[in-house]
C-alpha cells in the first residue's frame, strides 16, 4: 500500500537502482544537518536496505521514493513507520534542498496524514524534529500536527508533535 499521489508528488517503492540518488541526498550536509550529518557509503547502504524492505516487514508502512509529477525529478522521500521509543505511527520526510521552500514537504506530510487516518485507520499520528529545525517544525504545524513536548527520540532531544483523528477531522 502506498499513499495516494498529490497534485505535484508521486510516491513509489524504492528500487535498488535508486542508490545513486539516495547517496546524493543522504550525503548532502544541508539535508543531514539535523540528523547526524552527512552519511558514509556504508551508512547509506544500510539506509537503502531499510528503504527497500521496511514495507515488507511492516505492511502499510514504508519509505517512499518521491518524485515531481511531470518532470519525474527525484526530490527525496516520505515515510510512515513506527516510532521506536513509543510504538506510535510516525510520519517523516527528507527532501533535497533544491525543493525546499515550495510547499512540497507540507503537501507530502499532509498526504501521509490522510493516508494514516483514511487508509491505515490510525487514531493518532506523531512526528519528531530537531528543536532547531524550524523549517521542519513549520511543515509539521502547517500539516496539522501539534507540538506537545520535548523528549528524547533517536538518542537526541527532539520536538514531539502529534495529531489525533478527531483533530485531523477538524483541521
Amino acid at each position: 500500500m502506498i499513499p495516494q499521489e498529490t497534485k505535484r508528488l508521486h510516491f513509489r517503492y524504492f528500487r535498488n537502482s535508486d542508490f545513486s540518488l539516495v547517496k546524493v541526498l543522504n550525503s548532502n550536509p544541508l539535508v543531514t544537518t539535523y540528523v547526524g550529518g552527512a552519511k558514509s557509503d556504508q551508512e547509506i547502504e544500510l539506509s537503502m536496505e531499510k528503504y527497500l524492505n521496511y514495507h515488507l516487514q511492516h505492511p502499510g508502512y514504508g519509505y517512499w521514493f518521491t518524485r515531481l509529477k511531470g518532470s519525474n525529478q527525484f526530490i527525496g522521500y516520505f515515510l510512515v513507520k513506527t516510532l521506536v521509543e513509543t510504538g506510535e505511527t510516525e510520519i517523516g520526510y527528507r527532501l533535497h534542498p533544491d525543493y525546499w521552500g515550495q510547499g512540497l514537504a507540507t503537501e507530502g506530510a499532509t498526504a501521509l496524514l490522510n493516508y494514516c487516518f483514511d487508509k491505515l485507520g490510525k487514531d493518532r499520528v506523531v512526528a519528531v524534529a530537531h528543536p532547531d529545525n524550524m523549517a521542519s517544525r513549520r511543515v509539521l504545524e502547517k500539516s496539522g500536527l501539534r507540538f506537545k513536548e520535548y523528549g528524547k527520540y533517536y538518542q537526541v532531544r527532539c520536538a514531539y508533535y502529534s495529531l489525533s483523528r478527531d483533530q485531523w477531522r477538524q483541521h
